[in-house]
């Protein structure tokens, strides 16, 4: 998957403190966001290699670094050129 820029982006992420690539295994890059003060929004975009095995079946993985395991949710944003915002709370229930 890669990072994409979400409309409206307040925040940038960046690497935890401490964060070492050597040590921690993988590159933490800054990761546009909206944070509305409960909950941060990133965007991301499958690449065509991933789309076709989204397609075909494949499931997606969440890879959380850390000790423990926040609340976290998976959603579907808009199809680029129509206005639709989906929320993972409007998504449950």
């Amino acid at each position: 998957m890669q990072i994409d820029t979400i409309p409206g982006a307040t925040v940038m992420l960046g690497a935890p403190e401490g964060w070492d690539p050597r040590v921690d295994g993988v590159e933490c890059h800054v990761l546009p966001a909206i944070y509305d003060g409960q909950r941060f929004v990133s965007q991301w975009k499958p690449t065509p290699d991933e789309v076709a095995a989204i397609f075909a079946g494949a499931p997606i993985h969440l890879h959380v670094y850390g000790e423990g395991h926040p609340p976290v949710a998976l959603s579907v944003g808009p199809v680029p050129g129509r206005e639709r915002r989906t929320t993972p709370a409007a998504e449950e229930g």
